[in-house]
């Protein structure tokens, strides 16, 4: 049986760790854009960048380290189990979420002008959601609805409930 390469033995940490990243990041800038971003003045942007830049560190790592504390679960629940290289799979989980999840925060990280700052990160966001998609689509060999299709669906749902959720608290 031929030994898969890397990238496809980490299919899965790359998906999970990079849609993660995406949608937790841009559930950041979502929430402060839905809760009215221009009414709150110029520290909200070095708030957004701290939160977004917080965020995407502290959860990247709590993932990596969920990841390699579920995996060693499940291997000791399942003696009969290859040993599974846990390290590397919590690494590219890490590494995932932070190259994936940068690119919704990078309008901000680039002070664009205030009035496209917002839409340019959805455009962002959607950039990297398709990245990813394309990336499943390579490895998986699926169709491109599938790989892609599901990949935009799912993080756009996700995207669009921190948006609504931030829409609450607008001129509050």
């Amino acid at each position: 049986m031929p030994r898969p390469n890397t990238l496809s033995a980490h299919l899965k940490e790359i998906v999970f760790g990079g849609t993660d990243g995406i949608v937790t990041t841009f559930a950041v800038v979502a929430g402060y854009t839905g809760a009215g971003e221009t009414s709150m003045g110029k520290i909200p942007i070095v708030a957004v960048v701290i939160f977004g830049l917080a965020n995407l560190f502290a959860d990247g790592f709590s993932m990596a380290l969920g990841n390699f504390l579920s995996l060693e679960v499940e291997r000791d629940l399942d003696k009969t189990k290859r040993r599974i290289s846990n390290i590397p799979a919590a690494a590219f989980t890490f590494i995932s979420f932070i190259a994936f999840g940068i690119i919704p925060l990078l309008p901000y990280l680039m002070n664009t002008a205030p009035e496209g700052r917002f839409l340019y990160s959805v455009a962002t966001t959607l950039f990297a959601l398709l990245l990813l998609g394309f990336l499943r689509l390579k490895v998986t060999r699926k169709s491109i609805q599938r790989a892609v299709g599901e990949t935009i669906l799912v993080g756009g749902a996700a995207a669009t409930v921190a948006y609504l959720v931030g829409l609450l608290f607008r001129n509050r």
